[in-house]
């Protein structure tokens, strides 16, 4: 199982993994010790038995929506006429890339 972005195919997938994590004999002992340290260990474990062998990618965001919103208005701003720079100019200046830019441009909020 691969899973890169959470998206509305992959939340049946997180409540799944959730579920088989919170029912783990390990991460029942360690919330009960009321340790952080032992509950991410295992929840670790739990991961590694529940999906022994495949391969897991999860995607965790950079930046949280607070400052992805705030560099998208800023990048509007940068492009708004009449002297909008252009969106490979933008790029560099962020230190994003063009893909990036034009993404912002699109979203909504």
């Amino acid at each position: 199982m691969s899973m890169q972005r959470v998206g509305t195919r992959r939340v049946a997938q997180l409540r799944e993994l959730a579920h088989g994590i919170a029912g783990h004999p390990q991460v029942q002992q360690a919330r009960t010790s009321i340790r952080l340290g032992d509950l991410g260990a295992a929840i670790e474990r739990a991961i590694r038995d529940l999906y022994a062998g495949e391969q897991l990618r999860v995607y965790i965001s950079r930046a949280g929506a607070e400052a992805r919103t705030e560099r998208a208005q800023r990048i509007r701003a940068m492009a708004a006429p009449p002297e909008g720079m252009s969106t490979q100019r933008i790029a560099e200046i962020e230190g994003i890339s063009q893909r990036q830019v034009q993404r912002a441009l699109l979203t909504t909020f």
